[in-house]
């Protein structure tokens, strides 16, 4: 238990213990319960505004304010302290009941200025203050943090640098060998598309080709047929001249002539595909042994005659057969027949 002090004082005011000098030592039926803690929490609360800075952050009249219920708190503690040695049985009571009334009153207004006014205050100042002061290191740790980013990244910056400049050299020393890759890659796609073109036109042109070979086959076979049956006198009786008829053969004329014309469209769209995939395939291998050639690192004069006859080779017109020329000759489609008959005067 704490010493029970002889004087309340400036200095012991705030720390003195409230409980030691509340007790009565002549007249032990009178407590000073209700007094004890409630100048105890008077303690409390004037040593955390003590704590939180109150005399640099407060205006004058706060600070007169705090000084009066300090001075007024020492009061009460000096009469509790020598309430046994100024009192007698008679009026014990009396003066006890008035001290608890006093201290009534004192707490009340304490509780007005303290807990509800500047307490919140000085913890909402100091509570700032603590987040300026973490923000600040959390910054300053943030700036250490990017420094020595900046330092790592600097490091792998100049890195890079060398490796460019290095690999810009050696594109400057080998400039036809990129583009000969590059060109590689670029007439190969061009060849896959174009191949994925021809196929259908072939599959067209055989669907024609099929319907046209079959109606060809069908008529002959049916003509066969009537004329065996009308020598040997079998059913259906029919002679072949009666069935084949003029109207029959310009029907039949001009169906093979729309047969014989998409076939035609279609073999020719396949030729053109197939004339522009073997070019890009040229090309591509053209391409792709000029890279090879480059990559032995010739001299410079040979590099620059071995790029010129590759772009040559790359580049100049090549007969794949799948065009012809504007004097060749073919076999003409019935469609061309009828076009020649409509037109005589068309070159052939």
């Amino acid at each position: 238990m704490a010493e029970r002090p002889t004087e309340i004082n400036d200095e012991n005011v705030l720390t003195v213990d409230v409980n030691a000098i509340a007790k009565d030592r002549r007249f032990v039926d009178l407590k000073f319960e209700n007094a004890k803690n409630k100048l105890a929490k008077v303690q409390e609360w004037l040593l955390e505004a003590k704590d939180l800075g109150y005399e640099q952050l407060l205006i004058k009249s706060d600070l007169d304010t705090l000084s009066s219920l300090v001075e007024q708190l020492k009061e009460h503690l000096q009469n509790l302290l020598t309430f046994d040695n100024r009192t007698t049985r008679e009026n014990a009571q009396q003066e006890h009941d008035n001290l608890e009334n006093r201290i009534d009153g004192y707490y009340n207004n304490v509780y007005q200025h303290l807990p509800m006014r500047v307490l919140p205050f000085l913890r909402q100042e100091a509570a700032r203050k603590s987040q300026d002061q973490q923000s600040l290191a959390e910054q300053q740790k943030a700036a250490a943090r990017a420094e020595a980013a900046y330092k790592k990244l600097a490091e792998q910056m100049q890195t890079q640098l060398e490796e460019w400049e290095q690999k810009k050299k050696e594109v400057e020393a080998a400039p036809g060998e990129v583009a000969a890759t590059r060109f590689g890659r670029h007439f190969k796609s061009q060849a896959q598309e174009y191949g994925e073109e021809l196929q259908y036109w072939y599959d067209l042109r055989a669907r024609f080709f099929r319907w046209l070979v079959g109606i060809i086959v069908a008529n002959l076979v049916l003509y066969l047929l009537l004329f065996v049956t009308e020598k040997l006198n079998l059913w259906p009786y029919l002679p072949p001249e009666e069935f084949f008829t003029i109207q029959y053969g310009v029907a039949k004329i001009t169906l093979l002539s729309i047969l014989s014309y998409g076939m035609h469209f279609a073999s020719r769209n396949y030729s053109i595909r197939a004339n522009l995939v073997a070019t890009n395939k040229h090309r591509k291998n053209v391409a792709d042994t000029l890279n090879e050639f480059l990559a032995t690192k010739p001299e410079a004069s040979d590099r620059s005659h071995i790029i010129k006859k590759g772009t040559e080779e790359m580049f100049q017109h090549i007969s794949t057969g799948y065009i012809a020329t504007r004097d060749s000759r073919g076999d003409k489609s019935v469609v061309e027949v009828v076009d020649g008959i409509l037109r005589p005067n068309k070159e052939s």
